[in-house]
């Protein structure tokens, strides 16, 4: 049996701001003991920080134009059609690949966009985007056998049912048995496959944050990380560790209804609802009665069922009489009434299929049926939709809800931009996450501050700051009170770097050269190689891993429950 060279600890979400406190009251010393004797600073995550494209980039050391995963759902190249992605869809050759191919063994351990498993040196564990269902959780496929014999039957994600059933506090606890089963895991199958490197990723800090409304759970999710990388540590004394987050985390007390948003100024456009139906009338009064009234229960039903027979018995001008003293009175209802789900493609101008903060414009050049044609309506388009969508203020607070609006054109390379969406609202260090329907969530006051409500489900989401941690024989101690900022991309480089592998040419990112002792430095100079990288997106060979993934509800009700999906 050989002792790993280098451990990669993942801590989803992970960053200073919610890690400091602790340090400060000495209740994570693992994590502090490293960063007191190693180097550590900010790790800047990529456009969008979601963790579907910041691990793809983490894998391959590429900007999403270059890997071509943009959000958590895949454009099809239909029109207007989207299924859920899967790491068949990630481009670009994993840093593992080229470690293999030095004679270096890896573990991978719940890292996004490694389902479906493949072959390779080592062994890998799947994690959030894998189908439960199929069983096809690890390479090899018998590590999983052993898995359940040695530990228990694997589960990819604690059941939400916990979460829905028996509350947060019980989730959060599910969660860190869980994250030191996993430990135990990491530890015997690094021995058992004689891992050189071990890749493995905590989970329970973005979960948490995401579902839980006390604060105070998040604290408990990082003291329980902590606990791991303290078992990690003696279990691999005198070892280079780096630590290391797909991006950070900040409190959201407050939604930003988008899909409302972009209705109401006509850039998403629904076809009209059969206005004389009862299921119409029936729906504009629940958003009246439930949505502006705040009025609910048993009594809100009957009156609402009595009331809707009513009008839709009632001569047509009483049911226009109705809608205009509906406009005037709940505007919000009244478009409802007007709309229905089914979009008007002929006449949107702009959607979002995932709140992400990533917009598509539905120009004629990528779909046939697009609202947008000529390159003088898109630059006119982008021009009024960022300048209004950057005045939308907090009405409580008059904050700005957006930080700004980039043109992904500028923040990724070829060759996939073509494929990305062309706009990102960046809400990325608000206090503020993103919601798509609007019919789950009761606005706090009247009209005027209809687009911002008071958070229900989600309580976290992801900031574009992380934080990396770097230590051990190889690493210099930083004794100056320093605090450096990389990239994500950076980390795979510097991996490579580290365990002496040549770094391929088309990486985005560079080794950090000045986190290592100069010794090492001068006696190992950086070296690269041509990449390994198909010439075209990967095609055929991978239409039947799609076709399974497009069906597996337990992955989109996943996302769903941690609202990365609509």
């Amino acid at each position: 049996m050989r002792k790993p060279r280098l451990i990669v600890v993942g801590i989803d979400s992970g960053c200073w701001e919610y890690l400091d406190p602790l340090i400060r009251r000495g209740e994570i010393t693992n994590i502090a003991r490293l960063r007191d004797n190693g180097t550590a600073g900010i790790l800047r995550s990529v456009i969008p920080p979601v963790s579907s494209v910041a691990w793809a980039s983490f894998m391959t050391g590429k900007n999403p134009g270059k890997h071509s995963l943009f959000d958590w759902l895949v454009y099809t190249g239909k029109d207007h059609d989207f299924r859920l992605f899967s790491g068949a869809d990630r481009c670009g050759t994993p840093f593992t690949f080229y470690m293999n191919r030095a004679g270096l063994r890896v573990g991978l351990i719940d890292i996004p966009t490694t389902y479906p498993p493949q072959p390779l040196d080592g062994f890998v564990i799947c994690g959030l985007d894998a189908q439960e269902s199929s069983r096809r959780l690890t390479y090899p496929d018998s590590l999983l056998q052993t898995i359940n014999q040695r530990y228990g039957q694997y589960e990819v994600e604690v059941p939400f049912s916990i979460l829905y059933e028996q509350g947060e506090t019980a989730y959060c606890k599910a969660w860190a048995e869980e994250e030191d089963r996993r430990t135990q895991i990491a530890i015997d199958a690094a021995s058992d496959f004689d891992i050189d490197v071990l890749v493995l990723n905590y989970v329970i800090l973005d979960r948490v944050n995401h579902v839980a409304r006390d604060y105070q759970l998040c604290e408990a999710a990082i003291r329980c990380v902590d606990e791991n990388i303290g078992r990690l540590l003696c279990a691999f004394p005198n070892t280079d560790f780096v630590i290391l987050s797909d991006h950070g985390s900040r409190r959201t007390p407050k939604t930003f209804e988008l899909k409302r948003w972009l209705y109401d100024r006509d850039y998403l456009v629904t076809k009209e609802k059969d206005r004389t139906s009862f299921e119409g009338i029936n729906w504009a009064l629940a958003e009246l009665f439930q949505e502006w009234w705040g009025m609910n229960g048993f009594g809100e039903r009957v009156l609402r069922k009595c009331t809707a027979l009513l009008l839709f018995w009632s001569p047509a001008v009483v049911r226009r009489i109705f809608e205009s003293v509906l406009y005037r009175v709940a505007p919000g209802a009244a478009s409802h009434y007007r709309r229905g789900c089914e979009i008007d493609w002929t006449r949107t101008r702009l959607f979002a299929p995932c709140p992400t903060g990533m917009v598509w414009i539905n120009s004629q050049d990528r779909f046939s049926t697009g609202g947008v044609s000529g390159p003088s309506q898109i630059r006119n388009l982008i021009h009024k939709f960022a300048s209004e969508v950057q005045n939308e203020t907090d009405p409580d607070t008059g904050q700005r809800i957006f930080e700004g609006v980039v043109q992904t054109n500028t923040a990724y390379t070829e060759p996939y931009v073509k494929d990305a969406p062309e706009l990102y609202l960046d809400l990325s260090d608000s206090p503020y996450t993103l919601l798509q329907d609007a019919r789950h969530i009761r606005p706090t006051s009247r009209h005027d501050t209809k687009y911002v409500v008071d958070s229900q489900t989600r309580f976290g989401d992801h900031s574009m700051n992380g934080l990396f941690v770097v230590c051990g024989p190889s690493f210099r101690k930083v004794i100056e009170d320093e605090f450096r900022v990389a990239d994500l991309m950076d980390i795979p480089a510097t991996l490579l770097y580290a365990t002496g592998v040549p770094i391929p040419e088309d990486y985005d990112g560079h080794p950090l050269l000045d986190l290592f002792e100069e010794p090492f430095v001068e006696q190992w100079p950086v070296r690269y190689q041509q990449s390994a990288d198909p010439v075209s997106h990967p095609g055929e060979a991978v239409s039947s891993v799609r076709l399974e993934t497009e069906i597996a509800p337990e992955v989109v009700e996943r996302l769903h429950a941690l609202g990365y999906l609509e």
